[in-house]
């Protein structure tokens, strides 16, 4: 696996030492409290880290998996990084931005069962249990790569995107900021995707789309 340098640094300056990550002591702030947050926390433990609270506004005063929800703008400790895990692309990277700008630094999530075999990821993204990310695929920054997804050879996944339960980029494939490959669906190998395109669950991709297209079906067919 590898996670791109400033990452490293960026979690050294987090850790107070090696010990710390490898107890498990370290512990993430997640944005959101929906049913995708639970999914992450899972994936959190599984790298040994614990959550200090979620960030939800709308659910502050409660709490999720035992843990407490606040909101957004209470006083954190940029001490410790955070996650957005909010599956909608354009609210998670509204949240991502926010929390940047108040300085705190995301981190990488990386499920204990998902396969990542010399692909690169970004800061802030979450590659889920079940997800094979291949050799020289790169995911952006903020990205969700779901249960099952699979990333294979040479794709390019912008910031921001969505790589859904299921679907399969092809070799030499790619994704424009903001996009969403839906539940099941297929990019075939060396088709290129532009920025904020949604494909619909069990879509089948066999040539290139435009950003701000919305395209489903098998053949995937402009809906917009």
């Amino acid at each position: 696996m590898q996670i791109i340098q400033e990452n490293q640094q960026e979690l050294k300056l987090r850790v107070k030492s090696s010990d710390d990550l490898e107890s498990g002591s370290m512990k993430i702030y997640i944005a959101g409290a929906g049913g995708h947050a639970k999914v992450v926390t899972a994936a959190a433990h599984s790298q040994g880290l614990e959550i200090e609270a979620y960030l939800d506004d709308a659910k502050a005063g409660t709490t999720l998996m035992g843990r407490p929800v606040i909101k957004e703008e209470a006083d954190l400790n940029q001490e410790l990084p955070f996650v957005v895990a909010i599956g909608n692309n354009q609210v998670r990277k509204a949240c991502f931005v926010r929390l940047i700008e108040r300085g705190l630094k995301p981190i990488l999530i990386n499920h204990g069962r998902a396969i990542i075999d010399g692909a690169e990821c970004e800061a802030g993204s979450q590659i889920i249990a079940g997800a094979i990310l291949n050799q020289d695929a790169r995911i952006g920054r903020n990205c969700i790569i779901n249960s099952g997804a699979i990333v294979e050879h040479d794709c390019q996944v912008e910031d921001h995107c969505h790589v859904a339960p299921g679907a399969v980029m092809g070799g030499g494939s790619s994704l424009g900021e903001g996009s969403l490959l839906g539940l099941g669906a297929v990019l075939l190998p060396g088709v290129k995707v532009g920025k904020n395109v949604t494909i619909g669950a069990g879509s089948v991709v066999i040539k290139d789309i435009e950003s701000g297209a919305r395209v489903a079906g098998a053949p995937a067919r402009n809906l917009t």
